[in-house]
């Protein structure tokens, strides 16, 4: 009986804590600056100062379990869990998705926004899981406390069409990271203009990868149906990449779909590359097809390829066979190059009978 009632204080606290959740700072002075009912205006008050500064204030954020800390890798990040952090100043980050954070009781309902200001204008943003500690190198953060997530989306999307963002290219994907995670409907449609035709190349390619990793059924569908009505070819590669990434259980449907069927041979190959690398042995029907019978002899090279990639030298029999038996001799080449390429004792048999 005390033990659950040990949990149930924990699971209160945390609640209590979320909702008026500070920055654990590290070298640095946290200034309490509430942005009250319009945070454009309270931004534009502290954008006089010279800086540099930071600015922090926590939103809403999406549904899904994820982690925004910074790490020497991945594997150092396991070590230290949550006592992890960030250096603002110096430091690179990542994305996680799914559950590595050790810390929270249960996903955050909140995250937190950052941006770097230094006369007037604001030259870094980043967004950051609550349990992620922050070195801001002895410089004030003035702390906003929570925003509406509509207000966030909006600010952050001026940001997003400034040209000092769009020409700072990770600057600019931090900002649509940001705009991503949002909790809000204005974050989907903001990404799905950013996606549209006629916008920048760079702002397209990073807003279909937002739109695939964070914005769950609804991303998916809109990164779908842009590759299925877009007709930007070098467009339609990397949303091939960005649907590989989405967790929507129809998303390997419709990448074995462009496989088969989408009349660009570049993203037919694109689709089978990222087909071997997430599915392996479960998609090795849809590569094999595409070797035999795609009219491309390209794309059948780029599907040996495939085969090449598939996890834990699952493609080795096949390329096997497609060396010993595929009528293409550009593609019984390419096959036998790639079975050079590996490590795997029935790949230097096979060259070894062919040597012979």
């Amino acid at each position: 009986m005390r033990r659950h009632y040990t949990a149930l204080v924990l699971l209160i606290a945390s609640a209590v804590l979320a909702a008026g959740q500070q920055p654990k700072i590290i070298k640095g002075q946290v200034v309490p600056r509430p942005a009250g009912a319009n945070l454009e205006a309270t931004l534009a008050g502290l954008r006089a100062q010279p800086g540099p500064f930071w600015v922090g204030y926590s939103v809403p954020v999406v549904a899904g379990e994820r982690t925004m800390c910074c790490f020497d890798s991945y594997e150092h990040y396991k070590a230290i869990g949550c006592c992890g952090g960030c250096r603002l100043e110096t430091e690179g980050g990542a994305f996680l998705s799914g559950k590595v954070n050790d810390c929270d009781l249960e996903p955050a309902k909140v995250f937190f926004v950052f941006a770097r200001f230094e006369h007037g204008e604001v030259g870094r943003v980043r967004s950051l899981s609550t349990s992620c500690a922050v070195d801001i190198a002895g410089l004030a953060l003035y702390w906003l406390g929570e925003v509406p997530a509509g207000q966030s989306v909006g600010w952050l999307v001026s940001l997003a069409a400034s040209p000092a963002a769009r020409e700072e290219k990770r600057g600019f994907g931090e900002v649509v990271g940001a705009i991503a995670l949002h909790d809000h409907p204005s974050a989907e449609a903001a990404l799905q203009k950013l996606a549209s035709a006629g916008q920048p190349e760079r702002a397209r390619e990073q807003a279909v990868f937002w739109l695939a990793i964070a914005r769950g059924r609804r991303g998916f569908e809109i990164v779908r149906d842009l590759l299925r009505k877009d007709s930007d070819s070098r467009f339609r590669r990397h949303a091939t990449f960005a649907l590989s990434e989405s967790a929507e259980p129809e998303a390997q449907q419709e990448l074995i779909r462009l496989a088969h069927d989408d009349a660009d041979p570049a993203v037919r190959s694109q689709a089978l590359f990222w087909l071997a690398q997430k599915a392996g042995r479960k998609v090795a029907g849809v590569i094999t097809d595409a070797i035999r019978d795609d009219p491309e002899t390209d794309v059948k090279k780029k599907a040996v390829f495939a085969l090449s990639q598939m996890p834990d030298d699952e493609g080795v029999p096949l390329l096997i066979e497609v060396a010993r038996n595929n009528r293409n001799p550009a593609v019984r080449r390419e096959a036998v190059f790639w079975l050079g390429q590996s490590k795997d004792r029935r790949a230097l048999g096979f060259i070894e009978s062919l040597l012979k």
